[in-house]
């Protein structure tokens, strides 16, 4: 039987919760902070704020075969988009790539050569980051793997 998943993600809230906590003064002496002391349980809570609100979702059992690459030069600067014989719920469009993340060449490697060898893969992806060039639910890919 097929798992779903969704994992928190709270590394790409970290920023956000940077700035929370900077805001609250966590972590900072009384002189850094306009002289105000503050709670450490404001800290924690800063912290589950920022990062309850995304997802990684996706199966790690099912695969899928990819049935398109597309890659937008005049769209975010090179964004990729990857469609699948199947999908995620919240991702019913697939899948797309942003140049600038890191790891852009490893997975794009690996998209490649799984659908040039008509090889099936695992798929996970952030169903909260949808790609902006089309209406459709494109969930931008977290991992790809044979």
């Amino acid at each position: 039987m097929a798992m779903e998943v969704a994992l928190t993600d709270t590394f790409e809230y970290i920023g956000l919760a940077r700035l929370l906590i900077t805001i609250i003064g966590c972590g900072r002496k009384r002189d850094q902070f306009d002289g105000k002391i503050y709670h450490p349980n404001h800290c924690f809570f800063a912290f589950i704020l920022a990062s309850a609100h995304a997802a990684i979702v996706g199966s790690t059992t099912n695969k899928v075969t990819i049935t398109g690459l597309f890659s937008y030069s005049d769209y975010g600067g090179g964004d990729v988009i990857i469609t699948t014989d199947s999908d995620i719920s919240g991702c019913e469009a697939g899948y797309w790539l942003r140049p600038t993340d890191d790891g852009f060449e490893q997975n794009f490697a690996i998209a490649m050569s799984a659908s040039l060898a008509n090889r099936p893969v695992i798929v996970m992806a952030h169903n909260d980051q949808l790609w902006s060039g089309s209406a459709g639910k494109y969930c931008r890919l977290d991992l790809i793997a044979f």
